[in-house]
């Protein structure tokens, strides 16, 4: 999840529901991922069926399908539906 400063960052945020709505979704996977099931190179599928990249060297790194990186600053953070990474910055589906 990208902190308030990320999403600050890509002001003004859509106001399209539908557009918001892709936004979150695409920073969420199906199931519960713990840090220790990421591997470097991992591509996995967000709730919209489109991919993040995941890259392990010095820090863990989410990439979008145009190469936007967000980087993990948290990681295993237990909620009450799931598993929460904090990352900082916004990814976009479609770029």
């Amino acid at each position: 999840a990208p902190t308030n400063d990320a999403f600050d960052a890509i002001a003004p945020l859509p106001t399209n529901l539908t557009v918001l709505s892709n936004i979150l979704q695409y920073h969420v996977l199906s199931g519960q991922v713990l840090s220790t099931d990421l591997s470097s190179g991992l591509v996995a599928d967000t709730l919209i069926s489109q991919p993040i990249t995941v890259q392990i060297g010095d820090m863990v790194s989410i990439y979008d399908t145009m190469g936007i990186k967000a980087n993990v600053t948290e990681a295993d953070i237990q909620g009450t539906n799931g598993v929460i990474h904090i990352i900082d910055n916004v990814i976009l589906p479609d770029g």
